[in-house]
């Protein structure tokens, strides 16, 4: 096997309020790293209705091209981009049409439980998680449509929210779980855990979820799950913006304590993982 680079966005939640800067920060970030991939796994948009403003699609479509000259850019589906806020909880609303539109676009590629192997040493599914899991706080709310994969290489899923992706009654019930090799996610914002308290709080656990529970297990940097014949590792990012505009306004100053992050992934060909976080400034 190949060795590969992946760059590792999520929770970008463009939006009216996004610092539009931001996008050329990422994209010399990007330049710096000379990823083989750029994988963004969910919640590129805020909320449904940012796409409803043809300005907005334009700006999302110019920078997923600019990107996509540096790389192949895969993206999955996260509960922001198919849901509105109406001030009290989320709606399901999906602009289908338009995700799929971003497949027009040269080197792109949009997957909505589906597929795509650029060759064979490497394959990547977009999982789209149900959109009543993100409401459920339940510990064995997971249920995943069936699907298995095409590809022989090695296999990265990406998969917009991590929780209860490792554990073995899912795993065991899913064959794109099972099967897989290495799993991205987001949507945990780092557990929304200060960098001055990387010391006090251990790795991976996280303050907060967006599901406001509290003290959560998975909520950023890289878990290894040691399965009989495989290991299956999972890197969580921190994204991009921690607090978006939906949240109360009281909140968005906060975003000044959380960089940015793009997290890159190398693959040795012994198919080791390793994962770094650069923080954007």
């Amino acid at each position: 096997m190949k060795k590969f680079k992946l760059a590792h966005l999520s929770d970008i939640h463009f939006s009216r309020i996004f610092p539009r800067k931001l996008f050329y920060t990422i994209y010399n970030n990007l330049k710096d790293i000379k990823p083989d991939y750029i994988c963004i796994t969910g919640d590129m948009i805020d909320q449904a209705t940012v796409i409803e403003k043809e300005t907005y699609q334009n700006e999302l479509k110019y920078w997923l091209n600019k990107y996509s000259e540096i790389a192949p850019v895969i993206i999955s589906l996260g509960n922001h981009d198919v849901s509105v806020y109406n001030g009290r909880n989320y709606e399901e609303r999906y602009h289908r049409e338009w995700f799929k539109s971003l497949n027009d676009i040269a080197g792109v590629h949009f997957l909505d439980n589906e597929e795509y192997v650029p060759n064979t040493d490497i394959s990547f599914y977009g999982l789209t998680i149900p959109f009543k899991h993100y409401k459920e706080k339940e510990k064995n709310s997971l249920i995943l449509p069936e699907s298995d994969w095409r590809g022989e290489g090695y296999r990265v899923l990406l998969m917009h929210s991590p929780q209860q992706c490792l554990q073995e009654s899912v795993l065991n019930q899913n064959r794109l779980l099972i099967k897989s090799d290495l799993i991205l996610s987001g949507h945990m914002h780092r557990g929304l855990t200060p960098y001055f308290l990387n010391k006090i709080v251990s790795d991976n656990m996280g303050i907060v979820s967006p599901q406001k529970t509290f003290f959560i297990k998975y909520a950023r940097g890289i878990i290894k799950k040691e399965m009989k014949e495989k290991t299956i590792t999972l890197v969580i990012s921190g994204g991009i913006i921690k607090l978006s505009e939906t949240a109360p306004k009281l909140f968005h100053k906060l975003n000044r304590f959380f960089d940015p992050e793009i997290t890159m992934i190398e693959i040795d060909e012994k198919r080791l993982v390793k994962a770094n976080d650069i923080f954007l400034k």
